[in-house]
């Protein structure tokens, strides 16, 4: 008995014949993504006289063949529990190749990611031969780019490797759910949930990470831009001789800090809701008392019904900023106990650290002011002290 496969295919392509006009070449949907489980192809026994027309089998829509079996390849399965349907046994994306339905892990690309590939989505892991440029985006489980990252947006879940540099990433910059690893970092904005490993220098950028930045190899060196970390630095210069602007800021972790400075935002808000509807409430209340034989009876009905919709306002304003007070409170309450239990955090200077720095370490402030050698600084009853390396 013959059995006809029919592929499910949800990814969009590109019509070539479209207006050029009308096509996003960011957006080119170059793999489809898919979940363990899901279902890639369903199985339908065929009569012996079928034969399937060729436009359909050179499109492939679906196979022919004698066995299903032969179409599986690697990460796929027919479930006993279901044998009319082919399904994923990992996350991936699919590929038909050799007339066999693989789903695969790891996507390669063997170039670079630009107009030919457009932005990648893809939920397992990317390696990128050549580099990431300018205007696109990749979002993936973890990222690994042979080249370089310039002007590009990046959102990895796990762990980012560039063996070139990260350059120009500013308006939406390169976040990171775990380690970050990198040649040089310039003018960009890096965001990490773990360490941020870096061979050489950092360069006028914000790197921002709830763990340490070590710099691996000479000259290791940070210059202008901010740090904020969690932890520590390992660097072997900090700033440069002409006293270039650099902030360092340690001992918090800063998504904390950047959930409170939203929730103040929240609560500035809610505050000032709160101040136009009580003006707006006391403007009424002394139309009532100084002028309110002059208007109609009609206009005196309306204000009575502004009034009362305005009270019922201020009584929900006032539960939702005691709510949002107390989340400030709850973040304050954190940041606080951070800086209490976080004893260890340094910034060391291997090498020499430049008038220019400002050293934040926890609520403690320090602005260098002379050339030092081999030091390291830390906090102590609310003051930053040195050491020696």
């Amino acid at each position: 008995m013959s059995y006809q496969i029919t592929l499910y295919s949800q990814s969009p392509r590109l019509d070539p014949v479209q207006d050029s006009q009308q096509i996003d070449y960011h957006e080119q949907h170059f793999i489809e993504n898919v979940v363990d489980r899901q279902v890639l192809a369903r199985i339908k026994p065929l009569s012996e006289n079928y034969f399937p027309e060729s436009s359909e089998v050179e499109n492939q829509q679906f196979f022919v063949v004698e066995d299903p079996i032969e179409l599986l390849g690697e990460n796929v399965t027919i479930p006993e529990e279901d044998p009319q349907i082919i399904v994923s046994t990992t996350n991936g994306y699919v590929k038909v190749e050799n007339n066999r339905i693989e789903v695969h892990d790891t996507l390669i690309i063997d170039g670079d990611v630009n107009f030919k590939t457009g932005n990648l989505t893809f939920i397992g892991k990317i390696i990128v031969r050549g580099s990431v440029f300018s205007g696109f985006s990749v979002k993936a489980k973890q990222l690994i780019v042979e080249g370089s990252i310039e002007g590009a947006h990046i959102e990895i879940d796990e762990d980012l490797i560039v063996r070139g540099g990260i350059i120009a990433c500013q308006e939406k910059g390169v976040y990171c759910g775990g380690t970050i690893l990198t040649k040089y970092v310039e003018n960009s904005r890096i965001q990490a949930g773990g360490n941020i490993f870096i061979e050489k220098s950092a360069l006028h950028s914000q790197l921002i990470t709830a763990n340490s930045i070590i710099f691996l190899h000479e000259p290791g060196v940070i210059v202008g831009g901010s740090c904020q970390v969690k932890n520590s630095i390992y660097a072997k210069i900090v700033g440069a001789k002409w006293a270039t602007a650099t902030r360092i800021s340690l001992g918090v972790d800063p998504f904390l800090l950047q959930e409170k400075d939203k929730q103040e935002e929240y609560v500035r808000k809610t505050q000032k809701d709160l101040q136009s509807l009580q003006d707006r409430l006391e403007e009424i209340h002394l139309f009532f008392e100084q002028e309110h034989e002059q208007v109609s009876r009609k206009e005196t009905e309306e204000l009575q019904e502004e009034q009362e919709l305005l009270q019922a306002k201020l009584l929900y304003l006032n539960e939702l900023a005691l709510v949002e007070q107390k989340k400030l409170n709850t973040l304050e309450d954190a940041i606080a106990l951070e800086q209490e239990i976080n004893a260890n955090c340094r910034l060391y200077a291997f090498d020499t650290i430049f008038p220019g720095v400002e050293i934040n370490i926890k609520a403690s402030n320090l602005k260098n002011d002379s050339i030092h050698k081999s030091v390291f600084y830390y906090e102590e009853n609310q003051e930053i002290k040195t050491g020696k390396t």
